[in-house]
């Protein structure tokens, strides 16, 4: 019982009782009284500093930007979930998540708009990359802002496009000229040919360059 009374965290006396294998603490009351008064008393100021310092945590975090949720705030104070907190502090936990939910929403909103944004830019970033800008996942666009996220991947794949082609165009243009080069050399200008004379990354797109192979001999009336 001295120990339970030195401790931060007493032990009841029912529960000292228990231990010892008492049936009650009818005994333990009888024997010291003193002692259990002690321990009921202590007990009960643990309690309310207790209840004390979730008031301070829970009012304190009504002016932290953005309000932390709940069962964050249960964490910090160590319990697994939020029923404590409702229990004690009905009114402050309805505070707070009705702070939080308008901080969701805003976010949300802070969110689109800058998504929105990014389809202006050039090129569009991939959902992959704006997500991470964002940090936030790829299924969270998806399910807060699926019409966004389709906006978004199309206009990244048109911009792809867009880029493509235009890295293409001076090399397509260089196609013709080397045709007819190899043909005046009485060479016959297959895409094989022509693809040694091109930059080896442009070899890639195999079936840009034989349709073009392709016009060229038209152009110089080759027939194959």
């Amino acid at each position: 019982m001295e120990r339970s009374l030195n401790s931060t965290e007493p032990t009841s006396v029912h529960r000292i009782a228990a231990s010892l294998g008492q049936p009650s603490d009818k005994c333990l009351r009888q024997d010291f009284p003193e002692l259990c008064t002690e321990i009921t008393q202590k007990i009960a100021k643990v309690k309310q500093d207790r209840l004390e310092k979730m008031r301070c945590v829970l009012q304190n975090a009504l002016g932290e930007e953005p309000v932390p949720p709940l069962a964050d705030l249960g964490r910090r104070l160590g319990y697994p979930h939020t029923a404590v907190l409702w229990r004690h502090h009905p009114d402050l936990c309805c505070r707070l998540r009705v702070r939080s939910r308008v901080a969701v929403a805003t976010h949300r909103t802070d969110l689109e708009r800058t998504a929105t944004a990014a389809l202006e830019e050039v090129p569009v970033p991939s959902l992959r990359v704006l997500c991470r800008r964002l940090d936030i996942t790829a299924r969270y666009m998806g399910v807060h802002f699926p019409a966004l996220a389709r906006r978004i991947v199309e206009g990244h794949r048109r911009s792809v496009s867009a880029e493509a082609a235009k890295r293409r165009a001076p090399l397509l243009r260089r196609i013709p000229d080397i045709a007819a080069e190899l043909h005046r050399q009485g060479v016959y200008p297959s895409v094989e040919r022509i693809l040694e004379r091109l930059p080896e990354r442009s070899r890639r797109d195999w079936k840009t360059i034989s349709f073009t192979v392709r016009e060229a001999h038209k152009a110089l009336g080759i027939r194959r």
